[in-house]
């Protein structure tokens, strides 16, 4: 019964040579990435971007400052040196960032530290990069806490000569709006070059290129379009085109007349005073413009009574009326004798129009002043048109917002959260955010008029008593390769206003609603300030996230991490998991003991000095109901609890769970389940890939390569448009194994483009099994589904294939096992396939596999524990222990078993509760009544601390009994 495993060392293979002269490529994002975690430490995080290959998003930690800047001057410097140490990274030349601004980012209000954010713009020679910037966050002593670029890598050699005059790309772009529009170019701006980010495929790629804005303006509808022509090109092809003409949603509800609050202009919400704040007052005498109370003076050293005109207009916005004159009120005032103008006394629909308009402009620039008084984003004159001679619209055109008469079942469309909604369009465009295809602009706008006016509802009783869009939606987020899923940038920007004001509706639960609200507002204004996010992608979480920490440790949360965090998982985010509690855990093995119990042993501690106050195994018996076991704290960080015995065959699954005392929890592993088998697992077929020849495995090539090799694995690593990827660097056991290109000289480690090929087996003989299973060693990287297919094919069966929407990209070996019983069973001819098929672009490792078993898992057999062993269960250095059973055979051979698991193991067909490997302690002959005893003699020094299992074995007429199991610890 004693057994001796084998223990199998694997080589490292040896580093190949590089020639030091030999111009090096940069290097790939994985490993710049170890690099910057080697030397700046392992509390960052970092967030590609696929389009590059490069970094988008570093934050979570901090690195000292070198100086402390004192100005604006010092602060750019500081933001070069940043991106300078960052360079492997996002490749951003300096030579292309050109100073933009630095924000002061008041956030110490809120429970977390100021920040200041350091903005540039991405230029060549002159040549501005279409939405190119690169930010470099900062605490005010200079500590770098995040970078983020939405730029191009390396682009400090691209040419910017264009191969295509501007006259001739005007004919490309002229054509180009009449395709689209439908109608002819009434109007033609100043063509201007530029270098252009295009999305071909996967891959965005810089091109030069005319930008051109074409303008209808004729029509109850206008169109506004910037055409991108290629200028690197003869072709003059149109590269991609931006509407500039945002329109509200035709499906809102809204109704007529302008009034209070969120509502319109309708007999059941009456008009209302409001104070006319920034409003210009003209005389023949002098003019003023109305505080912030609605109070004028113009000096005056005259007796004359003077005629005073107010109009809807002032320094930060300009009512025009499109259905004629603009509203004016004529008022004569006598010097000394203050007095009250009272514009629009008939409230008028027409009237009304204009003056919410005025004041709704004038709600937007105070609500950005009132959280950031010294924001100036919003700080110019905001043209807005009312009274249009349509029904059921608003838009903005890039230089004003535009609203519709009543009409066609709709409300005058001035009014409140749609005034602020196409404002919010304009304030995209000037924060730099812009108003991307996917959404981002029409949710975003949404953000801003929910956020000024503290309501949910856009567009409130837009046509009777329905509304245009709700924070409240349920849309979920389609993830970060599926930008725009739902076909219309309205509804696919729900997902965005809905993310946002579940943020802010949470953190008015925690903080009540006046701090709640200055929290989310707070962090809304800091963000438009300090990034320019213009898609709907999960990295906005991450954004919020770095503006909300105040420690410059990611890992240990934020202030409001779990109401910006629950936000944004509550329409669909993937959410950002913090790692502050780490287990550790080896994992329970196979074993053929029934009895049990099987204890889970786990050392949990926290990583931001709270105190683990709970933790548990959670397990199921073959996929059954959940069933949650307490751990127990035995000493310092090590947590157990047992699981208990289970009748043979089953597979029992477990995870552990753990809490600490400020209500953080974490689980192990972070996905899925811990697995071991209890019963006894029969192999049918097993192949190490050790042998010297390749034992009937072959390969096929489908398409473009082949690159399935057998061998020793060389580790290769890389990144491919921002997806790392890693290699093994040695197989799972021994020294070979099954893989997408090993990476030996000549290869690099990645599969290629649009390859389709496959390893496959010999024909395995499962004649009479039952229940068969496919056990093998995987370590593979492949891009999600929809792009990249792995799969696990069964005689032409798939029976495994990689998720359609995430990548699998394994840093580590594990064991998988798939159920292959429906087509292996009883098959007397059993062919398993490896496949791997790629699209175009973005291609990593692939597939390695080792350790490939058939098996199945059958019942313990015969009867167990029919001896009945008693004895001590102490034990002393220098003193004796010991041991009598019974109902073992009379007359018999028997022999007492130490062993240091109870893992189970089969010897000559029956099955025992000791695992390998054991050693027999004492021998003998049972007496006539089937009994037997044993006493130790002392016990040595060196077994103090140790615990041991006993188990009696006894055999008569060649078949095998055994005894219940005794644990024994010695002290």
């Amino acid at each position: 019964m004693l057994l001796i495993p084998t223990l199998l060392l694997s080589a490292l293979p040896a580093a190949l040579p590089q020639d030091p002269e030999a111009p090096q490529p940069p290097p790939p994002l994985a490993a710049a990435w170890s690099t910057w975690r080697q030397e700046h430490g392992r509390g960052w995080i970092l967030r590609p971007d696929p389009g590059t290959g490069t970094a988008r998003f570093l934050f979570g930690s901090r690195l000292e400052a070198p100086f402390t800047p004192v100005d604006d001057a010092g602060w750019f410097e500081l933001g070069r040196i940043a991106f300078d140490q960052a360079y492997d990274l996002f490749r951003l030349d300096d030579r292309t960032l050109v100073a933009d601004r630095v924000k002061h980012l008041n956030l110490s209000r809120i429970g977390t530290t100021d920040k200041v954010s350091v903005q540039y713009r991405q230029e060549v020679r002159g040549v501005p990069v279409v939405h190119g910037t690169a930010t470099a966050l900062f605490s005010p002593a200079g500590e770098l806490l995040a970078l983020d670029t939405t730029g191009l890598p390396d682009l400090a050699s691209f040419p910017v000569a264009p191969l295509v005059g501007r006259y001739a790309a005007v004919l490309s772009a002229r054509a180009e709006f009449g395709a689209l529009e439908g109608r002819p170019a009434r109007r033609v701006e100043e063509p201007e070059l530029v270098i252009y980010p295009l999305q071909a495929g996967k891959v965005r790629q810089p091109r030069l290129a005319w930008a051109i804005e074409v303008w209808n303006e004729q029509a109850e509808v206008p169109a506004g379009r910037r055409i991108y022509v290629a200028a690197d090109s003869q072709a003059r092809e149109v590269l991609a085109s931006d509407n500039l003409v945002h329109h509200q949603d035709l499906s809102g509800h809204v109704e007529a007349w302008a009034s209070p609050g969120t509502k319109p202009d309708i007999a059941s919400n009456p008009e209302a005073l409001h104070v006319m704040k920034y409003l210009d007052v003209t005389s023949s005498v002098g003019n003023a413009t109305t505080d912030a109370n609605g109070d004028f003076t113009i000096p005056y050293s005259g007796t004359a009574n003077v005629d005073l005109t107010f109009r809807f207009r002032g320094p930060w916005c300009r009512v025009q009326e499109s259905s004629g004159a603009v509203y004016s009120l004529t008022q004569t005032y006598s010097p000394g004798v203050p007095a009250d103008a009272l514009m629009n006394p008939a409230r008028s629909e027409r009237d009304t129009a204009e003056a919410n308009a005025f004041r709704c402009v004038t709600d937007f620039r105070d609500y950005i002043k009132r959280i950031d008084p010294g924001d100036s984003h919003m700080d110019f004159t905001v043209v807005a048109n009312v009274n249009i001679g349509s029904t059921c619209n608003a838009y903005y055109n890039g230089s004003s917002i535009n609203f519709y008469s009543s009409g066609g079942g709709c409300v005058n469309t001035a009014y409140s959260t749609v005034i602020a909604h196409e404002e919010g369009h304009w304030a995209n465009d000037v924060y730099g955010s812009h108003n991307g295809s996917d959404g981002f602009g029409e949710g975003n706008a949404d953000v801003f008029a929910m956020y000024i006016y503290d309501t949910p509802i856009v567009g409130e009783n837009f046509s009777g008593s329905s509304y245009i869009r709700s924070g409240n939606n349920t849309r979920q987020y389609c993830g970060d390769s599926n930008p725009g899923c739902y076909g219309e940038v309205h509804r696919d920007g729900e997902v965005l206003m809905g993310a946002l004001w579940k943020v802010r509706d949470r953190l008015n639960t925690t903080h009540g609603n006046t701090a709640g609200d200055l929290i989310a507002d707070t962090l809304f204004v800091a963000w438009m300030n300090a990034y320019n996010d213009g898609n709907i992608h999960s990295i906005i979480e991450d954004h919020w996230l770095s503006l909300d920490d105040n420690d410059g440790n990611i890992y240990n949360g934020t202030p409001n991490y779990a109401d910006i965090d629950g936000g944004f998982r509550a329409q669909g985010f993937p959410g950002v998991d913090l790692q502050l509690i780490d287990i550790v855990h080896t994992p329970l093995p196979d074993t053929q003991n029934e009895a049990g119990p099987y204890t889970v042993t786990a050392d949990i501690s926290s990583l931001v000095g709270a105190t683990i106050t709970a933790a548990r195994v959670v397990y199921q018996v073959d996929h059954g109901a959940p069933v949650t076991v307490a751990m127990t704290n035995t000493a310092g960080t090590t947590w157990s609890g047992d699981i208990p015995g289970q009748v043979s065959p089953a597979v029992v699954q477990y995870h552990i769970e753990a809490e600490d005392s400020v209500g953080n929890s974490v689980s192990s592993p972070r996905q899925g389940d811990y697995q071991f088998v209890v019963g006894v697992v029969t192999t049918i077929y097993f192949n190490d890939f050790e042998g010297a020849t390749d034992e009937g495995w072959t390969h096929v090539l489908v398409a473009t390569q082949d690159d399935w090799q057998r061998g020793a694995p060389q580790g290769k690593s890389g990144s491919s448009y921002g997806v790392g990827w890693q290699d093994p660097p040695a197989a799972y056991s021994g020294n070979k194994c099954w893989a997408n290109d090993l990476g030996n000289p000549g290869w690099n480690g990645a599969y290629a483009a649009n390859v389709q090929n496959r390893l496959v087996s010999p024909s395995i003989d499962c004649s009479g099994r039952v229940g068969v299973k496919l056990r093998f060693a995987r370590w593979l990287s492949v891009e999600e589904g929809i792009y990249d297919q792995a799969q696990i094919k069964v005689n032409g069966v798939t029976m495994w294939a990689n998720p359609s929407n995430s990548h699998i990209t394994d840093t580590g070996w594990s064991v998988q096992e798939v159920d292959i019983s429906s087509v292996a069973d009883n098959n007397p001819a059993v062919e398993i396939r490896f496949t791997l098929k790629s699209d175009g672009g973005l291609e990593l490792g692939g597939w390695a596999i080792d350790d490939v078993e058939l098996l199945t898992i059958e019942p313990v057999p015969g009867g167990t524990d029919t001896i009945v062993l008693s004895g001590d269960s102490q034990g002393v250095v220098g003193g004796t222990v010991s041991y009598t059973f019974s109902n073992a055979p009379a007359l018999s051979p028997w022999w007492l078993v130490r062993s240091f698991n109870l893992n189970g193991q089969v010897f000559q067909g029956h099955a025992f509760d000791l695992g390998q490997p054991t050693t027999i302690v004492a021998s003998g002959t049972t007496d006539a009544a089937g009994a037997g005893s044993w006493t130790s003699g002392p016990i040595p020094a060196a077994a103090a601390g140790r615990t041991v299992y006993l188990e009696v074995a006894a055999q008569s007429g060649g078949q095998f009994s055994d005894s219940n199991p005794l644990t024994l610890t010695i002290q």
